[in-house]
């Protein structure tokens, strides 16, 4: 069981509506669709890397996360592994707005095929967590200010602390759907790191997590 210390370490930060927006158009419009299925998947960054094509369901509307990408090492290039627990493997709902852009994103590369990566680069192979969320989310958050008040700097794993708020303060989900579409090993994880966002949810709703 995680300790206070840890589900304080965990919590990262909630953006809201204007700062998600503000990120977004700060990204550079070749990524830019990597942020936003972040923001509605709350997919981890290792398995939204490792998202294929085929992963992708736009007829039954879910994104169905069957593995995740592995770190590269020398000799050996990243590629698709097994999730790290059974709850991870799942399916999390695809919202029309971002089915829609995940559209027009797959008809704009000429990696298209089942098999292909969806967040790919031009040589056809899958974007490098160390460059997304270390050198890219830098210089975006840095460029709007999001880093700025003595605030700890933004981390890619906050986008999906944004998607859980959404989940649970304006959709006023429970504490097992939010578990089971997070993929967390267990419900107790849930409300340890998001007891405060349950807390805010029973004091009414937020504003919506960016506009549509």
């Amino acid at each position: 069981r995680p300790t206070q210390s840890t589900v304080r370490r965990s919590r990262g930060r909630v953006l809201g509506q204007a700062e998600s927006v503000r990120l977004l158009d700060a990204w550079p419009p070749r990524g830019r669709i990597l942020v936003e299925t972040a923001l509605f998947s709350g997919l981890r960054i290792s398995e939204l890397l490792g998202l294929i094509w085929a992963d992708i369901d736009f007829a039954a509307g879910l994104i169905r996360v069957r593995a995740q990408l592995s770190r590269a090492h020398r000799g050996e290039p990243a590629h698709r592994v097994a999730p790290k627990t059974p709850t991870s493997v799942r399916e999390v709902p695809l919202v029309p707005q971002l089915s829609d852009r995940l559209a027009a994103h797959r008809r704009a590369t000429p990696f298209a095929a089942p098999t292909d990566w969806v967040f790919v680069t031009s040589r056809r192979t899958p974007f490098r967590e160390r460059n997304v969320a270390r050198r890219v989310l830098k210089k975006a958050a840095d460029a709007t200010g999001l880093n700025d008040d003595g605030r700890a700097p933004l981390r890619f794993h906050d986008l999906r602390h944004t998607f859980a708020s959404h989940l649970i303060v304006d959709l006023g989900l429970d504490v097992a759907q939010v578990s089971r579409i997070l993929g967390h090993a267990s419900m107790t994880i849930t409300l340890d790191v998001y007891t405060h966002l349950f807390d805010d949810a029973r004091q009414g709703p937020a504003s919506k997590l960016v506009p549509e």
